[in-house]
């Protein structure tokens, strides 16, 4: 005997919209998310381990020019191949210079930016991605009450720096649980650097007077 969706007591599904925001940010994600643009170039990233401060992606991109959209967070940049030509476009402006091999380079949130072999050998890099907020509190635990926007940079060497990005790939091909607490550590002193070294407060405590060294 065939049983009825009255004998079942049946009721219709009906489809509802929770929230619409996740919907929006995953289209963004779709649109400038350099794992999602570029998933062949992507040899490890940090996405599955669960780590809270700091995003880390090494890239190697397959060919000699790749175009990176603009980001809601903050990108340090560390070479680890050859050397390459970049362009970095915070909004209406343009900055160029060149990456040697271990050089880094700091793109502000918000920035556009394209690199370009300057050899046969394609682009090799480290990508440290961090909220702006998350940087912002680090000029909280410095005492500073001025916005913190970092500036960008192209092609500088920082022994700080390349100590935290050089670790945190080290924990990025470890993928140990242990490997969390310590990136998270490694972001918030990175973080704090980025504030006092390369960032519109760099030269706040200074209290001598006279123009700005830049």
């Amino acid at each position: 005997m065939l049983q009825t969706a009255s004998t079942l007591n049946y009721q219709p599904i009906t489809t509802r919209v929770l929230n619409p925001l996740p919907k929006l940010e995953f289209a963004k994600r779709l649109t400038n998310d350099l794992a999602v643009l570029y998933p062949q170039s992507v040899l490890k990233s940090s996405d599955d381990m669960g780590w809270q401060n700091v995003r880390v992606i090494h890239f190697r991109h397959t060919s000699r020019e790749v175009m990176i959209p603009a980001s809601d967070d903050h990108c340090i940049v560390k070479n680890l191949g050859a050397s390459f030509f970049a362009n970095v476009y915070p909004g209406k402006r343009r900055f160029e210079g060149k990456m040697l091999s271990g050089d880094t380079a700091i793109i502000p949130a918000g920035s556009s930016w394209v690199c370009r072999a300057e050899g046969s050998e394609m682009p090799d890099m480290l990508l440290l991605y961090m909220r702006p907020l998350f940087v912002r509190s680090a000029s909280g635990e410095l005492d500073f009450s001025q916005e913190s926007g970092l500036t960008p940079q192209i092609g500088f060497r920082d022994k700080h720096i390349c100590h935290v990005a050089m670790s945190l790939l080290h924990e990025l091909n470890e993928a140990n649980v242990v490997g969390r607490l310590y990136a998270d550590s490694l972001a918030t002193g990175l973080a704090i650097q980025l504030v006092r070294r390369y960032s519109s407060l760099k030269d706040v405590h200074i209290g001598h007077g006279g123009m700005a060294p830049h």
